[in-house]
């Protein structure tokens, strides 16, 4: 999550909403491994007409600015959830959608991640971020769960690694 201030919100998404592109760093662990703490994250204009299933997207909650996966659509409202996470998103009102993210830069180094590698990490990590939240739905004994999370995790960890080569 990226703790901000309500006007710095109001400036990224009117920036955003005029068709630029800004960079926003993250503060929080919850998209690792995809995303550390101190990466700068690209940030383009989007809709919820033109995000796809495992993008990451950035949304106005209210309160802060929320850097999470794009995992569909329920009861009309997006689905969200941080890769290093095993719960989907919940809000007391729906977020704005106010972009999606095409790149990180990592200790000098940018990666872009519209090249078709990457679109497939990223789909194969909504895919693991989507069964995660299906098994934690259900009614497990505990060595199921900490199961699922482990694999969650290496196979997240598997995904980002192919999207970068």
């Amino acid at each position: 999550m990226m703790q901000t201030s309500r006007d710095l919100i109001t400036l990224v998404a009117e920036t955003l909403q005029h068709g630029h592109v800004v960079t926003l760093t993250v503060v929080s662990g919850s998209m690792r491994p995809a995303l550390r703490v101190g990466d700068r994250v690209r940030v383009e204009p989007a809709t919820p007409a033109t995000v796809r299933f495992g993008d990451v997207v950035v949304l106005d909650t209210g309160d802060d600015l929320l850097t999470h996966r794009f995992l569909g659509w329920r009861q009309g409202r997006m689905l969200t959830k941080g890769d290093a996470l095993m719960a989907a998103d919940t809000f007391p009102r729906p977020p704005r959608l106010i972009g999606r993210v095409v790149g990180y830069e990592r200790n000098g180094v940018y990666r872009d991640w519209r090249t078709p590698r990457a679109r497939w990490g990223h789909w194969a990590l909504g895919q693991v971020g989507y069964f995660a939240l299906q098994c934690a739905r259900l009614q497990r004994p505990a060595p199921l769960h900490w199961l699922v999370q482990k694999g969650w995790r290496a196979l997240g960890m598997v995904c980002v690694y192919v999207a970068r080569l």
